[in-house]
């Protein structure tokens, strides 16, 4: 709702899948050397911009369900200023900017030395996050796996206790089935049958095998909050293991520094326990 009006629009299909909100596209050397000052402000600030994309899944026949998938663009790192200068690059002619969105830059000691990205950026403190949110279904399409994969967090329903293909809805299992399939770090379970209510650790349980042990799992509850730490879910393994790729780009940061990591290893252990 805009002002007051509803925007209706119409969203082509594309090998199946739906783009409902598109991020800009990548920046380009030329197009961040032809940009003024203002503009290249307005540039910045579209790191935060969202992907939303839809897929649909199977529930019921003649009934059209879909599976909605929401993603952060990708935010470019920050410059270390000494190391830069050290390389003989000053903040001038927009050489950070380059930089900091994967382009080399000329030294400006005339040396005629080509400085890398590598070589000046600090570790990453941030990455683009992923939560799909799944509707009612029985089972889902391959394009709805494609835009889910890696997702940080993934909302599943769990409303039978036995699979019945003809009821149009899923098992925790068939839910741990999907999450593991596409890769999710933490599986939400939600619209989960009363007669689960008592045994909520059950259906967690089940879940969690039947993704292989890819997923954490929780049960959702009325007005449940998520905090997804800005480095995403870290997977991990059988043997509780954390393996976070996150971790390797933050692990010589101070503590003080390091933005969500301690946040990340005691919520994946409550999960876990």
């Amino acid at each position: 709702q805009y002002g007051g009006l509803l925007i209706r629009k119409r969203i082509p299909c594309k090998n199946g899948v739906w783009t409902i909100e598109d991020a800009p596209p990548p920046i380009t050397r030329e197009s961040l050397l032809q940009l003024n000052p203002r503009a290249l402000r307005v540039a910045q600030n579209r790191v935060g911009r969202m992907t939303i994309r839809a897929a649909e899944v199977d529930h019921l026949s003649g009934v059209a369900t879909f599976g909605y998938v929401v993603e952060e663009s990708e935010p470019p790192r920050n410059i270390d200023p000494d190391k830069a200068k050290a390389l003989g690059v000053s903040p001038r002619d927009k050489k950070y900017e380059l930089l900091k969105h994967g382009f080399s830059v000329m030294a400006d000691d005339g040396s005629e030395r080509e400085v890398f990205p590598h070589q000046v950026l600090k570790p990453r403190t941030k990455r683009a996050r992923k939560i799909a949110v799944i509707g009612d279904n029985r089972g889902w399409t391959p394009q709805m796996t494609r835009i889910a994969r890696n997702a940080d967090v993934l909302v599943h329903e769990a409303t039978l206790v036995e699979e019945d293909y003809n009821r149009g809805h899923s098992t925790a299992a068939m839910a741990g089935r999907n999450s593991g399939g596409c890769n999710a770090k933490l599986l939400v379970l939600n619209h989960i049958s009363p007669k689960c209510e008592d045994d909520l650790p059950g259906i967690v349980r089940e879940a969690y095998e039947a993704s292989e042990k890819k997923s954490s799992v929780v049960a959702s509850f009325d007005f449940m909050e998520v905090q997804v730490p800005r480095m995403g879910f870290g997977s991990h393994h059988e043997d509780g293991n954390i393996d976070d790729d996150a971790d390797s780009d933050i692990s010589n940061l101070n503590e003080e520094d390091r933005p969500d990591k301690p946040v990340l290893k005691e919520w994946i252990r409550k999960v876990l326990d």
